[in-house]
């Protein structure tokens, strides 16, 4: 009788730590949970009643997969990267349209107080005409397609942050992190 309750004792603890090593939703990715709203919904769930959600990996994706949703990056889940190849100089002139977009229409307005006010000399006019013909160039230097490439490849490059943990970033990505927006 002693033996039988050693087993059946011994038996049940082992189920129970077998229960406790299994690894909650081992089989789904980052991805999964992220186009799966339901699962991910039902996954958090379980992992708010657990005394320690992080030890579990089904847990830690279904954060993750969470944080894409929130921050709005689920349409790149699924998608190539956008500016593949790019490097600093292509994200520098991009950035560099925004700055002449919001310089242009004041420069524009300045030129002409210069050519009509009394006062100013030619080299003013020469000035200002340097000034907003460098706007419209590099307005003109990026086409409307590529605008909103900085964003898009920080986007881009982390959702691929939170689908693979340990990725080493793209040098797109790196040199679309590196470029200053104005």
């Amino acid at each position: 009788m002693k033996r039988l309750s050693l087993i059946i004792l011994a038996t049940v603890a082992t189920v129970s730590l077998a229960a406790c090593s299994v690894d909650h939703g081992t089989g789904r990715s980052v991805r999964y949970y992220a186009l799966h709203q339901q699962v991910l919904s039902n996954e958090i769930a379980w992992c708010q009643m657990q005394g320690m959600p992080d030890a579990f990996l089904g847990c830690r994706h279904a954060d993750a997969g969470a944080h894409i949703i929130d921050m709005g990056l689920l349409k790149w889940v699924n998608k190539p990267e956008p500016w593949p190849g790019q490097n600093i100089t292509f994200f520098k002139t991009v950035a560099a349209v925004g700055k002449a977009e919001m310089n242009l229409p004041s420069d524009k307005e300045v030129l002409v107080t210069v050519s009509d006010s009394i006062g100013y000399g030619p080299s003013d006019v020469r000035r200002w005409r340097a000034r907003v013909a460098a706007d419209e160039h590099a307005i003109a230097a990026v086409p409307t397609s590529a605008r909103n490439a900085i964003q898009e490849e920080r986007d881009w490059c982390e959702t691929r942050s939170y689908l693979n943990r340990h990725t080493k970033p793209t040098p797109a990505c790196g040199a679309a992190s590196s470029v200053m927006v104005y």
